[in-house]
């Protein structure tokens, strides 16, 4: 049960004899600086408790930032410095030194190439006399080359002289390449305009050492560059007008 001084409903008692004793200022309190030294003039705070009967000392409350400085203080190792950031050695590691008769654009006196994949990595089962044999290969480029054109002739034809294929990375073939031509020999590897299907069916026509997923992939992949090449001339041009010329969409 509250007690007298604790009841909300008796807050109220005796009001107005007490609002008659003294009559209440009509002025602010005049504010006045904080003093910068000597004794402070306010009193003493005295220790309280609470209802639940926890005694506390005003003198004890801590400021919330002191606080968080204290417990960071308290964490911190004693004599320890965060050391200074190091860049990790392996991005400090230099981009391979391009060969340097790799071209990066074509000229007339340099051997033209064209890359393209045209299988992709893949599994194959290979049964042996221990039993099956999952084994893996590396996607395959296709490499169509041209020697260097002589003046006033066209840049590249149809044909090229040589077709290769490389279980190599593109950026790996460049080097391959030039190990077999002549020693004073430049390359660029930027051909455009290739005719794919042609050069992979002469690889396939070509090469007796192909395995058997090889031959699989170079048939997938002619086949998929003539439904390519039947889409555009099929949707890519228009006559306009009956006998008139076959115009270009």
């Amino acid at each position: 049960m509250q007690s007298g001084d604790d009841d909300p409903t008796r807050a109220l008692d005796d009001f107005a004899r007490r609002m008659r004793t003294g009559k209440p200022s009509t002025e602010p309190p005049a504010l006045s600086a904080r003093p910068v030294s000597g004794p402070s003039t306010r009193p003493e705070a005295r220790n309280a408790t609470l209802r639940s009967g926890l005694a506390w000392n005003p003198r004890d409350l801590v400021d919330v930032q002191d606080l968080a400085e204290k417990l960071r203080d308290a964490t911190q190792p004693q004599g320890v410095t965060e050391p200074d950031w190091q860049p990790d050695p392996t991005a400090l590691q230099l981009r391979p030194t391009p060969h340097p008769r790799l071209l990066k654009s074509w000229q007339p006196s340099a051997w033209a190439g064209a890359l393209r994949e045209v299988i992709g990595s893949c599994t194959e089962l290979i049964n042996q006399a221990a039993g099956p044999v999952v084994e893996t290969y590396p996607a395959l480029q296709l490499l169509a080359l041209w020697p260097p054109q002589r003046p006033g002739q066209a840049p590249l034809g149809r044909w090229p002289q040589q077709i290769r294929m490389f279980a190599l990375a593109p950026d790996q073939i460049g080097a391959a390449v030039l190990a077999d031509l002549p020693v004073d020999a430049m390359l660029w590897l930027g051909a455009q305009h290739t005719d794919w299907a042609l050069a992979a069916e002469i690889l396939l026509h070509h090469e007796p050492a192909l395995r058997p997923f090889q031959r699989e992939g170079l048939r997938d992949f002619i086949a998929a560059e003539r439904e390519a090449g039947f889409t555009k001339l099929n949707t890519g041009y228009q006559q306009a007008l009956p006998g008139g010329a076959v115009l270009q969409r």
